[in-house]
């Protein structure tokens, strides 16, 4: 498991996160970045987005822990 990091700034204070992405995680990650012709940042940023709105905190880290 790769540990990468995202980094956020708001009201000019900035924090640093680790999060943790599987193998398959980052293949999928890149084939949708590919092929939405986006930034692999953005693609990442749309799935966090994604997991608030839907309030999947749970599911997702217990998926990572397995």
């Amino acid at each position: 498991m790769s540990r990468d990091l995202l980094s956020l700034q708001y009201r000019g204070e900035e924090r640093t996160t680790e999060i943790p992405l599987t193998p398959d995680m980052m293949r999928q990650l890149t084939i949708e970045a590919w092929l939405r012709d986006m930034k692999m940042g953005l693609v990442v940023s749309e799935v966090i987005i994604g997991v608030i709105k839907g309030n999947l905190f749970h599911s997702v880290l217990d998926r990572t822990k397995s």
